[in-house]
């Protein structure tokens, strides 16, 4: 067989291959953003302090950490958190699930996307989307919540899917 037609035809065998083997992989990656004591809170004109875990407990599902700044804060309060997290890859969804007793506002990346006010002593939102809101890289989660009289606590987990290339 000709020079010529043995290059065809390996480029043709070559070509083939290419095609059918994918060259990159996509990995799918589900993660938690959930209320904890590693949340920095200020309430009132307290310095920040790390949040404790009241001992209230919220059923769900989800079961989330009910936090605030001590155990039991039995006054009208108003506290905020910042908390920042980092979005590996490129985002294909995200959802936030959040109670309060009594007042929350959310925001993601400086963008309100919640507010739950209610004259009950406690109030759950669950599967709101945000996918709209978050980014690749770092975003920032911000809540302002605020407590009416009796115990004051809040929580919340977003559930963020992306995917790596």
């Amino acid at each position: 067989m000709p020079l010529g037609f043995k290059i065809f035809f390996l480029a043709i065998a070559l070509r083939t291959l290419v095609l059918s083997c994918p060259l990159a992989r996509t990995y799918d990656l589900t993660f938690f953003v959930t209320s904890s004591t590693n949340d920095m809170i200020a309430c009132g004109s307290n310095a920040a302090v790390n949040a404790v875990i009241t001992y209230y407990s919220i059923s769900g599902p989800p079961i989330l950490p009910a936090i605030w700044d001590t155990y039991t804060s039995n006054s009208v309060y108003h506290c905020t958190m910042t908390k920042y997290f980092f979005v590996p890859g490129r985002p294909t969804g995200a959802l936030v699930d959040v109670f309060t007793d009594d007042y929350t506002t959310m925001k993601i990346n400086d963008v309100q996307v919640s507010t739950i006010s209610t004259n009950s002593i406690c109030s759950f939102q669950k599967d709101k989307d945000v996918f709209s809101y978050i980014k690749p890289g770092l975003n920032s989660l911000y809540i302002d919540a605020n407590n009416a009289g009796g115990a004051g606590y809040f929580g919340y987990r977003l559930t963020i899917k992306t995917q790596l290339a």
